[in-house]
């Protein structure tokens, strides 16, 4: 099974710091919450949280549509940074 994670980086890491997601169109909305939950945390102006919505809703929805061809197994795991 393929797997997305996406991180945030902070001085302590937490388990809420990072999501494990499936290329899957359902995980879109999941990864999204959780952005938004690190964004608010982090205390960025909504302007920046738009955007960063924007930006990881289309690359997901990219990546879910276009990303594979047949479904994969025993692939790697495919792993993003974003920092704050």
């Amino acid at each position: 099974m393929d797997v997305l994670c996406i991180m945030t980086q902070a001085a302590s890491p937490s388990p809420a710091q990072a999501i494990e997601i499936s290329p899957e169109q359902g995980e879109i909305g999941r990864a999204l919450a959780w952005l938004e939950t690190q964004a608010e945390a982090a205390q960025l102006p909504m302007r920046a949280m738009f955007a960063l919505n924007l930006g990881l809703d289309e690359t997901l929805a990219n990546i879910v549509m276009h990303g594979f061809r047949e479904p994969a197994t025993g692939a790697p795991v495919h792993s993003h940074r974003v920092q704050q």
